[in-house]
């Protein structure tokens, strides 16, 4: 059986398959890591596990022979029944598994002899804003699904130094205020720079832009009820080129220092929702890091470890180019002589 580790130190994923004995190994791993056990015939289960240096993490995959089904009825803010929302269902276990239908004149849809896991919903129809459940298992209740009318968000992207437009940017539209992946939308940028996001409800909603070779752009906004079929125009959203830093983390006596914890700020403040985790990192071999979509100017690098204690450095990151940080020197000593 195939099993899947996703890093979240940006690494791509790395696939072992299982043996006779159902025993499996990973090397080189660190840090946050998703164990995603892949199965045509069983339903696969994920894991979060926290990977220390030089430590061996045991884990234990329970696969389940159950299949159940996904059923419910789709209607509008008036509770009357919605013929033809396109429902989408996507596995949790597996990126490439994907089913869909649409509901019939009553409103009503379903899937069937589905592995029991979590799976992501997305229901949308023309006119309406798109629904995202981020996490539905199979089971026996209907699911009630009520569409609001929507409103689409516009736009432009500009390079603040030469305004000219950003192509093959990535829009993450995030609903604030409900758990995290509830509402999630993405959209992508046209060459000439103009945008245009899938159709959102009311509500509070916080937009994000990432590009390669520019630090992040961000919008938080209100939407009232909906009365107006056109899309709102956010006008442009200026993007600041960014550069890269790397560098290196040492113990008070100069030796590598693996699994630091290592973050950037600069001058500008992001908004809690972001959860920036370009900001955030983990030092690996030899104690080396390295930041990508850091913003132009002066930032400063904070490195701490459980034994070893702080250091925090200022860089200069020039836009374009990869920046050298000083060492970060922790006060303590990590390696035992």
């Amino acid at each position: 059986m195939p099993i899947e580790a996703r890093s979240s130190l940006g690494l791509p994923p790395a696939i072992a398959l299982s043996g006779e004995s159902g025993d499996f190994s990973f090397e080189g791993l660190l840090g946050p890591v998703t164990l995603v056990a892949l199965s045509p015939l069983y339903p696969g289960r994920s894991l979060q596990v926290e990977l220390q240096p030089r430590e061996v993490e045991k884990v234990v995959f329970r696969l389940s022979t159950r299949l159940g089904e996904l059923h419910g009825v789709v209607r509008d803010a008036q509770g009357r029944a919605l013929e033809g929302a396109r429902i989408v269902l996507e596995s949790s276990a597996s990126q490439s598994e994907s089913r869909q239908t649409q509901s019939d004149a009553r409103g009503e849809w379903r899937f069937d002899r589905l592995p029991s896991h979590a799976y992501r919903l997305r229901v949308s129809r023309e006119g309406y804003a798109l629904l995202v459940l981020p996490a539905v298992e199979p089971g026996t209740q209907a699911l009630s699904l009520r569409l609001e009318e929507g409103r689409a968000l516009s736009g432009q992207l500009l390079d603040r130094w030469s305004r000219r437009p950003i192509a093959d940017a990535q829009i993450e539209v995030v609903a604030l205020g409900k758990p995290q992946g509830a509402g999630a939308l993405s959209a992508r940028v046209a060459r000439q720079g103009s945008f245009s996001t899938p159709r959102l409800a009311a509500g509070h909603w916080g937009l994000v832009v990432r590009a390669s070779g520019y630090g992040l752009a961000f919008r938080e906004l209100r939407l009232e009820k909906v009365t107006d079929e056109r899309a709102l125009d956010l006008g442009v959203l200026e993007m600041l080129p960014a550069g890269a830093i790397e560098g290196q983390v040492q113990d008070r006596f100069g030796s590598p220092v693996v699994g630091a914890t290592l973050r950037w700020q600069g001058e500008r403040s992001f908004p809690a929702f972001l959860g920036v985790k370009e900001q955030r990192g983990q030092s690996e071999a030899r104690g080396a890091f390295r930041f990508r979509h850091v913003d132009a100017g002066y930032v400063r690098v904070f490195a701490s470890h459980p034994r070893c204690g702080e250091a925090q450095v200022q860089v200069r990151v020039v836009a374009q180019k990869t920046s050298e940080a000083p060492v970060l020197r922790l006060p303590q000593r990590c390696v035992e002589p």
